[in-house]
């Protein structure tokens, strides 16, 4: 067991390097064992197949990735207090590149790679929204994403109608995100984080559901669709469509979508459907 999931050493460590926790970087450390061993499973890494880590922080889950790897492993880390010890603690572990980086400001010609790879992470969650996109805006996209991200975004990405949001569409179109295992509670981190936190495994599609031809038109319908989440879809699409609400309940009705549905209870499918229709 890395001795730092021991909260006592943990702490020790940390004030023996002068590195208090920032809360700019989202900083919360894994001391659960049982939980890391839960992610590890969830990722199914294989041997051969090249990971990138985000957050890899001071390396206590990279240490157990990394192990009887074959291929590279990309270790992320934005915060540069982090590197020099992060190099130290995984020295014998020839595989692992650590890179000093924004991973929002990455893509995988950075790290010179072509599928498949892996992405993987216990990560900052005050970017949840922003890295998934961006990374799923990756080409080519990864085989898989698994992060221990807050429970209530993990329950939005994994959500079916009537509780769909454009996050979740966005997660959706190009794979098939579940949550793995238990809710994950506060004390499985130092300091404890103020949300309850979920492991969630995106594996990705063959193919997105939503042709890459008019994924740009899809996403704007559906944005248009969810800006009033309160209102009916013949009203929340008026202003996309520019026309009356008469107007777009005659689409809807084309589609064979009732014009007072709300958009949160839409299927993938269905906003593909009127996006067809409304084309034609």
């Amino acid at each position: 067991m890395d001795e730092l999931l021991n909260p006592t050493l943990l702490n020790n460590y940390l004030r023996k390097n002068n590195l208090p926790l920032l809360d700019r970087f989202g900083q919360n450390f894994l001391i659960d064992e049982s939980v890391l061993e839960k992610i590890v499973t969830a990722t199914q890494t294989e041997p051969n197949v090249p990971v990138i880590e985000v957050g890899a922080g001071l390396g206590i889950l990279t240490r157990t990735l990394a192990q009887k790897r074959k291929s590279d492993y990309f270790a992320v880390e934005l915060d540069k207090r982090m590197i020099q010890l992060l190099r130290e603690r995984v020295a014998d572990l020839p595989f692992i590149k650590i890179i000093h980086s924004d991973i929002l400001k990455k893509s995988p010609k950075d790290f010179q790679l072509s599928s498949p790879y892996d992405v993987v992470g216990n990560i900052p969650y005050n970017i949840t929204s922003k890295l998934l996109r961006h990374i799923l805006s990756w080409q080519p996209q990864p085989r898989s994403i698994t992060f221990m991200m807050d429970n209530e975004v993990a329950k939005r990405i994994t959500a079916t109608p009537p509780d769909m949001s454009v996050l979740a569409l966005s997660v959706q179109v190009f794979s098939d995100p579940k949550i793995i295992g238990p809710i994950v509670p506060p004390t499985a981190f130092m300091p404890q984080p103020k949300v309850q936190s979920a492991v969630v495994r995106m594996e990705m599609r063959d193919e997105p559901l939503i042709p890459k031809e008019l994924q740009r038109e899809f996403f704007s319908l559906a944005k248009g669709g969810f800006s009033q989440r309160r209102k009916t879809l013949q009203n929340s699409l008026r202003a996309l469509w520019h026309c009356t609400s008469e107007e777009s309940a005659k689409i809807l009705k084309k589609a064979n979508i009732d014009p007072v549905r709300r958009a949160q209870t839409l299927t993938v499918a269905e906003w593909l459907h009127l996006l067809r229709t409304k084309k034609d």
